[in-house]
């Protein structure tokens, strides 16, 4: 970024009041716990501060990256010498019957682990599995997370986005939902503030149980280290990725600090000295 970016940002982020600091370390930001610094790391609180930034960012071509829970990614050891953005909107959704549905509506900050926990209280099923995949709620929108049997598409409604510096709404449909993809990894002009779900009403027992079930599952089948991003690889058509890595002989294979977890092989987990090259390197090689 060259000094009339940095200052004409600079600017306007004063004028604006919006929260952010200059060259933030983003290390403790991600699972992995690696990566270098932001040049800019900035914090909306609001969608009406997430619509002015974008429609600055675009229109100086200054480059950003959005990101959620840290979860599912891996930062270079040199940083980002754009702008992060991480939204900052609370976790509490907003629920209200209508047509005898329940509507759940969720901002894009709201953590995973939080989410479930909270729709457990409310009696409301249908994403208790969130409660095993680690990050906030926009994020998990972009990848369509999920996992035994279930996805983020299964019950989201709509999407609220800011898309080229105004606010609209993504239908299901429109939001183009595959395995783990959506339409918003392919658009970096689609930043997700809000998703809109229906869910039902259920047994506060039965969906205590279930999410056990799931907390057990992960603790039975996935490493108890946490510096992790979860399964690296999607599974191709027919066949587990831990299989085909196991097969290959990659089972414990370590780079530096980097290594295949020898109790699930989809996972390559930090051992605490690891480099973001570290796990890179391994990645490729797998």
């Amino acid at each position: 970024m060259n000094s009339f970016k940095t200052n004409l940002l600079t600017k306007f982020l004063a004028e604006s009041k919006m929260r952010y600091t200059e060259n933030h370390p983003l290390n403790k930001l991600t699972t992995y716990r690696v990566g270098g610094p932001a040049r800019f790391f900035i914090q909306p609180n609001s969608f009406l501060q997430a619509e002015k930034l974008q429609a600055v960012l675009l229109e100086n071509e200054i480059p950003f990256f959005l990101l959620g829970g840290g979860s599912n990614i891996l930062i270079s050891d040199q940083g980002f010498l754009g702008t992060v953005i991480q939204f900052d909107f609370g976790e509490k959704p907003y629920l209200r019957k209508e047509n005898g549905l329940n509507r759940v509506e969720i901002p894009a900050s709201a953590r995973t682990g939080f989410l479930s926990k909270y729709l457990a209280k409310q009696s409301l099923t249908g994403m208790e599995y969130i409660s095993t995949i680690p990050g906030h709620l926009g994020g998990a929108i972009v990848q369509n997370a999920g996992c035994y049997g279930y996805e983020i598409k299964d019950s989201l409604q709509e999407a609220i986005v800011v898309e080229n510096g105004s606010i609209t709404t993504y239908s299901n449909q429109e939001c183009g939902f595959t395995y783990r993809d959506s339409i918003f990894k392919k658009k970096e002009n689609l930043w997700i503030l809000q998703g809109n779900f229906v869910l039902q009403e259920g047994n506060p027992e039965a969906i205590a149980r279930k999410m056990d079930e799931f907390k057990q599952k992960r603790l039975l089948t996935q490493p108890k280290n946490r510096r992790s991003a979860g399964s690296v690889f999607k599974n191709p058509k027919g066949q587990k990725a831990w299989q085909l890595i196991s097969n290959a002989g990659l089972r414990g294979k370590k780079i530096g600090g980097a290594m295949v977890s020898e109790k699930h092989c989809n996972f390559i987990v930090n051992d605490g000295s690891a480099t973001a090259m570290d796990i890179y390197r391994l990645a490729e090689l797998v």
